[in-house]
């Protein structure tokens, strides 16, 4: 099952939005001192704009020395040319600077900034109201008071200002293909039946069915995956996200909400396959998208490993029956985990968990037992804006132990840029907790792969899928299969044109029963940053799924 950008797309947007809001009075008073003092403040407390900021040479790099300690403290310290100036200046920054204590209030650019602001308090509305403002609050990750002055952030500000560049130096990759395509498509159209929403698809070989769970009606598809036709739907109080099958029942994770939110509404549900009845585990969880059930230990009780990407506060969870009840063990409050896996990376016989972190602190995080506590180490560390939204685990060098495959390519927290370092990593496991990487294959857009032995050649290929691709190149790259040839990606087919749908889901197996593995698309229907061009295509000829059909046998 393939893991998608779109719920990073959401994850930033109520912040960005309260950031432009400038309130001047407290909407309410918190229940502790530090709460209070976060959240107060008066027209007093506005910082003087009256003088031009200067631009000199000593001040600039006073800027990135301070940018350096600031930036740097909670996670990899992002370079100017990460982005373009005006996402800096109007998005990146204004965010920055309520995780230092103050409250960055852009207003346009001009060479000396004279015209921007910031205060010394956050605003109370920027925390919401309810449950999810107790939950941020709670974090502590909210400095109570500013950590720098109006003239220390505004000397990071001129320095991210005067070196980011206005675009990115990018390659379009655009890609032309000599040798005949792989597979052979097959587009289901969007009908009665078939929504063009999908948020999840599971192929369950031993079931027959291809489980697919909808956001148009949060319900969850049984699609005969030789016919493609539905045979039945499930409603869930939430889309399903994810899909565990079992002998006689599916194990199926609830989203809560496709919007951004710190509100504890995600769960996990079994769905009787002979009843087609459906009961809840656990409720109450953050905002959730990736779930694996585990063993533990010699009595084996169920348990579930969850990936809370939360929004302001995310959390790593394992969920353990215990007597008929459920007892929660907390990994990790990180906020954005996409994926998280319980295996044995270290080759120690002991197993740990290693989950992506796609916002904040951006990277790959290792969690043991120790002593009676939970150890986090980073394996893997990216800058905040690489956008890494899919992590997968497979052998790739054939030497007996799991490697890490991410793409990176989420491009909706801001205005959408094409950049450079976007597209598919592959990370071997070099022994000791160490990760090398060895391949890097660009794709604007990248947002998920199936990993598999596609051409029945002894090795695994590899194909992807893109939720932002360049939507203005002459060929739009939104899938491609890549053979593997020598440990080496080559792409080999464009197997069908781009820009046919916008692709978030992608799922592999034996759909036919001939031997060799097929392929799935689903597409969501999402206008945001694509041409009227082809937002006009999409409604002339909507497709739901895109069956590859794989043909080498």
């Amino acid at each position: 099952m393939n893991r998608s950008t779109y719920f990073r797309l959401f994850a930033i947007i109520p912040c960005l939005l309260l950031v432009w809001i400038i309130s001047l009075s407290s909407e309410s008073q918190a229940q502790d001192s530090d709460k209070k003092s976060l959240i107060s403040g008066s027209e007093n407390n506005r910082s003087s704009k009256d003088m031009p900021i200067p631009l000199d040479k000593d001040y600039l790099k006073e800027g990135e020395l301070l940018s350096k300690q600031f930036c740097g403290s909670c996670h990899q310290y992002p370079a100017p040319s990460l982005i373009p100036k005006e996402t800096w200046l109007q998005s990146v920054l204004p965010a920055m600077s309520v995780r230092l204590g103050r409250h960055y209030l852009p207003q346009g650019q001009t060479k000396n900034y004279r015209d921007h602001q910031s205060l010394d308090y956050i605003p109370a509305s920027y925390f919401g109201t309810g449950i999810a403002r107790e939950r941020i609050l709670d974090l502590g990750d909210f400095p109570s008071k500013p950590m720098l002055t109006h003239d220390e952030w505004m000397k990071i500000v001129a320095y991210y200002g005067e070196n980011a560049p206005y675009e990115l130096d990018v390659d379009p990759h655009d890609i032309t293909i000599t040798t005949p395509s792989l597979f052979r498509q097959h587009a289901i159209p969007v009908n009665d039946q078939f929504s063009d929403k999908w948020i999840s698809l599971y192929h369950a070989k031993d079931h027959k069915t291809l489980y697919a769970g909808s956001e148009s009606d949060s319900s969850l598809k049984y699609i005969d995956p030789k016919t493609f036709s539905i045979s039945h739907s499930t409603p869930y109080p939430s889309t399903p996200v994810f899909i565990l099958p079992n002998k006689d029942s599916l194990h199926v994770l609830t989203i809560g909400s496709m919007v951004s939110t710190d509100e504890l509404k995600a769960g996990v549900y079994r769905e009787n396959l002979k009843t087609r009845t459906t009961k809840a585990l656990f409720e109450n969880l953050p905002r959730s998208v990736h779930l694996q059930q585990v063993e533990l230990g010699a009595s084996n009780p169920l348990a579930f490993l969850i990936s809370g990407f939360g929004n302001t506060v995310g959390e790593i969870t394992l969920m353990v029956e215990n007597s008929n009840a459920w007892v929660q063990l907390p990994v990790s409050n990180r906020q954005g985990s996409i994926a998280s896996y319980f295996d044995d990376m270290n080759g120690d016989r002991k197993l740990e968990i290693v989950s992506l972190v796609s916002a904040g602190a951006e990277g790959v995080y290792q969690y043991q037992h120790e002593s009676g506590n939970v150890v986090e180490k980073q394996l893997i560390s990216f800058p905040p804006s690489y956008g890494s939204n899919s992590m997968k685990l497979a052998d790739w060098d054939d030497d007996g132990d799991l490697d890490i495959f991410i793409t990176q390519g989420d491009n909706g927290d801001y205005e959408p840029v094409l950049k450079p370092y976007h597209g598919i990593r592959i990370y071997e496991n070099k022994g000791m907790d160490r990760f090398q990487e060895v391949l890097f294959y660009p794709m604007h857009g990248a947002s998920g792969i199936e990993i598999q032995d596609f051409d029945l050649d002894g090795d695994l290929d590899i194909a992807a899928i893109s939720f932002f691709p360049n939507w203005q190149a002459e060929a739009t790259i939104d899938f491609i299969y890549l053979e593997n040839v020598d440990g080496k990606l080559r792409n080999t087919s464009p197997t069908m044109p781009g820009g046919l749908s916008r692709w978030l889901v992608m799922e592999s197996g034996d759909f036919d029963g001939d031997g060799d593995s097929d392929i799935v698309l689903g597409s969501h229907y999402f206008e945001y940053a694509v041409p009227d061009s082809t937002i006009e295509a999409w409604r002339k000829n909507p497709i739901s799924l895109m069956y590859l059909e794989n043909t080498t046998r």
